[in-house]
């Protein structure tokens, strides 16, 4: 059975995610909320407070491929790909990659946030 990011405090093994994430010029604060407001979503990524929000009873085992997505939509924004910021386009680039990046040991398979003991 898995574990979210709450349940697995004692797990001293898993790799830490950094409190913020640089993407382009601007620096991405990374936080846990309990909800993201106005979506059923299990993270969001806002430019216009440079925010990337993760909920925290996220399952550890799609920790990394849910911040490579909201990365990916960042980088769109940066980039000025608002055309390819499109949902279904993310969610398909974002597998790819996690599979591709765990495949070469580059993306842990599970991540816990910064401020977790």
């Amino acid at each position: 059975m898995s574990k979210t990011l709450k349940e697995a405090s004692d797990d001293v093994f898993m790799p830490r995610l950094p409190r913020r994430v640089r993407v382009g010029a601007r620096w991405y604060t990374i936080s846990r909320v309990v909800r993201i407001d106005g979506a059923d979503a299990w993270g969001m990524t806002s430019s216009p407070t440079n925010t990337i929000q993760l909920r925290d009873d996220v399952d550890l085992d799609h920790t990394p491929e849910i911040l490579l997505h909201e990365i990916i939509h960042a980088i769109t924004i940066d980039r000025d790909l608002e055309k390819v910021n499109d949902e279904h386009f993310i969610c398909s680039l974002t597998a790819g990659l996690t599979a591709v990046l765990q495949d070469l040991g580059w993306l842990p398979t599970r991540l816990k946030l910064a401020d977790d003991p």
